[in-house]
C-alpha cells in the first residue's frame, strides 16, 4: 500500500510532466485542436503487420454476419 501523502503524488505527477515536455512532446500536452487530417497521419501505418491483416479479416467476418441477420433473404423481419 503507498504510503506517500497526496501532495507526494501530486509532485511526483508535475514533475513526470515537466520530464516528458522536456523531451519534446509538447504536443500531448496542447489545448490545440487535434490534426483534421488525422486520418493522413496513421494511413497506411499498420502496414506489414500480418495480425493487423488478420483482425480485419475477422472483422469483416464479424460484419457480414450480423448484416445477414437482418437480410431479408434470410429470413429477418
Amino acid at each position: 500500500m503507498p504510503t506517500d501523502t497526496l501532495e507526494q503524488r501530486v509532485a511526483a505527477l508535475e514533475r513526470d510532466v515537466r520530464a516528458l515536455k522536456a523531451k519534446g512532446q509538447p504536443q500531448l500536452f496542447s489545448k490545440a485542436s487535434p490534426n483534421p487530417n488525422w486520418v493522413e497521419e496513421v494511413a497506411g501505418s499498420m502496414k506489414g503487420f500480418p495480425e493487423f491483416d488478420e483482425v480485419r479479416k475477422i472483422m469483416r467476418e464479424m460484419r457480414e454476419a450480423e448484416l445477414a441477420e437482418f437480410d431479408p433473404k434470410n429470413g429477418a423481419p
